[in-house]
């Protein structure tokens, strides 16, 4: 069997001349690995470790180092039941070689990123291969939109997911090719990277591709029934083994600490996360109106939309498939997040490659198509430049005071010489490409003394570090997330109390310390710490001080 016999007639074959682009771009690889060190440079350098999410992943990967849980993840002394371990033991991979340190466990997510481009790029070569510069262009459209690089670099657990999908999904085209083994064994391997990854939150990806194979991948003498039902066979054994991967770690947990974890997994990532929370509740629209702005400013250029529309191939079929039902399920839910979408972002640059391919080949080049993201540039950074002459209150306005705004006028240069003329789309691509990069590192370098006075909780956790070595019993007023315990290199639990507990813990802990949020450090106290955090105060008071005016600890 041969993957898409129906769609290889190639532009030549039609009359038309193959642009070099076509064939592949040799600097497409170089130039994206240059991108993404640009990228990474910007988030080592320019920010701190965001709570509660990224200190809390590191938290989590801290205690299990310390406590020598290698099966399950734990959160101040509790179960952590939100997510697989994959990515907790991706940054004990990196310590047992170099050590415990910040800079591995902030490299994972982006490395992933950096191979679900190069899985891009295998999948337009798979999908388009008389046209592997497809791939070239998809990866180079997936760096142009600006939700990517600011997603794939940080600390989380959907870089992962996508690279499981991905990988699955090129396992399919593989088996449409021929390679029905390997295809199939591909694929049980990526829903198993993705399972590790995220949790069931990785079959909504997966799921239609393989059952809707009749629909993308059909040709000539492949029609017969037959067939189907040994695809469909095939990808129900392979779904299987890919479980049956995930149950070489599921077992012993289960057997280790009880059922119950296995299940806040699943209830957590399945029902939890997509079907019934409180949390992250949008209305059915939010996609909609979230979406087209995380494609800037790729979505602004107007080469891949315009010209003549024919009839989607197999290869647009798949991404369709495999983007837009995805797309639609998670719409229907009522918990939404827009890093939800990042396995669905490279179907989007496939489709925008081939309409690419096409455009390049028969309407050109033509200067007007970058006026979208010249424009959005140049009016985004003279936004930032005047943000110190706008009326918007105290409290915002001293968070613009912290700003670096002067890099709003970069980005409005930059926005002009998007205009400088190319030789062809290749360029233009590349170009659109380098700006979504420079883009995020001027708004790094703007945001990088607010996001250090404001989310750097580093000080307070190493203070508490040196009280919890002293002996000092610590408590949080409040849901502690974990926080603290990484930067603190903290070792036991931190406890939780509120207005109940308060007063009985202060009592059993008379040398204690009590960590509290506040609005603003009450008028003639005397805390042992404060530092600023989000738009309000990490306050650190000890118990004696506590205890004697309990209101001090209350938030205000």
């Amino acid at each position: 069997m041969t993957a898409f016999p129906d769609d290889r007639a190639n532009l030549s074959a039609r009359g038309q001349s193959v642009d070099p682009w076509v064939a592949g771009w040799p600097a497409a690889i170089p130039l994206v690995v240059g991108l993404w060190l640009c990228t990474v440079a910007a988030t080592l350098l320019l920010r701190p470790l965001l709570p509660v999410d990224e200190t809390r992943y590191l938290a989590v990967a801290w205690e299990m180092w310390t406590g020598g849980h290698w099966l399950v993840p734990r959160l101040n002394g509790e179960l952590y039941g939100h997510k697989p371990p994959l990515l907790f033991w991706l940054f004990h991979l990196g310590w047992a070689v170099l050590g415990v340190n910040e800079i591995w466990p902030r490299l994972v997510g982006p490395l992933a990123g950096l191979t679900c481009l190069l899985l891009t790029r295998a999948l337009g070569r798979a999908l388009w291969p008389t046209q592997p510069g497809l791939g070239d262009m998809a990866m180079l459209v997936l760096c142009a939109f600006v939700i990517w690089p600011i997603l794939s670099g940080i600390v989380m657990f959907d870089t992962l997911l996508t690279a499981g999908v991905l990988t699955a999904l090129l396992g399919t085209i593989w088996v449409a090719g021929g390679r029905v083994m390997a295809g199939w064994g591909l694929f049980a391997g990526g829903l198993a990277l993705g399972f590790f990854g995220k949790g069931p939150a990785v079959l909504p990806f997966l799921a239609f591709v393989p059952l809707c194979g009749p629909l993308w991948a059909t040709s000539a003498g492949r029609r017969d029934a037959r067939v189907w039902w040994r695809w469909w066979l095939g990808a129900a054994l392979a779904g299987t083994a890919g479980i049956a991967i995930v149950a070489l770690w599921a077992v012993p947990a289960v057997l280790t600490e009880g059922l119950e974890y296995a299940l806040a997994v699943v209830r957590d990532q399945a029902t939890g996360r997509l079907a019934d929370t409180a949390d992250h509740e949008r209305a059915w629209w939010w996609y909609a109106v979230m979406l087209p702005p995380a494609l800037l400013p790729a979505v602004a250029w107007a080469a891949p939309w315009q010209g003549r529309k024919g009839p989607l191939d197999g290869g647009g079929r798949f991404c369709l498939i495999w983007g837009g039902a995805a797309l639609l399920l998670l719409t229907l839910v009522s918990g939404k997040q827009i890093h939800y979408l990042l396995p669905i972002l490279p179907a989007i640059s496939l489709i925008a490659a081939r309409r690419l391919a096409d455009r390049n080949t028969t309407l050109g080049l033509r200067r007007h198509h970058m006026i979208g993201p010249a424009l959005l540039c140049t009016m985004a950074g003279m936004g930032i430049a005047a943000l110190p002459w706008l009326p918007l209150g105290p409290e915002r306005s001293a968070e613009v005071a912290l700003l670096a705004t002067d890099w709003g006028w970069v980005l409005a240069a930059v926005g002009l010489l998007i205009l400088l003329p190319v030789a062809n789309i290749a360029q233009q691509l590349a170009m659109l490409a380098a700006v979504t990069t420079t883009v995020i590192l001027i708004v790094h370098a703007a945001a990088a003394p607010l996001l250090t006075a404001r989310f750097d909780i580093r000080p307070v956790a190493e203070r508490l570090g040196i009280w919890e070595r002293e002996g000092r019993a610590i408590a949080n007023y409040g849901t502690y997330h974990g926080q603290y315990h990484f930067a603190g290199r903290l070792l036991l639990p931190i406890t939780e109390i509120g207005d109940t507990q308060a007063m009985t813990w202060m009592d059993n802990h008379p040398y204690g310390i009590v960590v509290t949020y506040q609005d603003r450090v009450p008028d003639g106290a005397l805390p042992l710490f404060t530092a600023a955090y989000r738009g309000g105060m990490i306050t650190v008071w000890d118990v004696a001080t506590a205890r004697a005016n309990p209101t001090l600890i209350q938030r205000r």
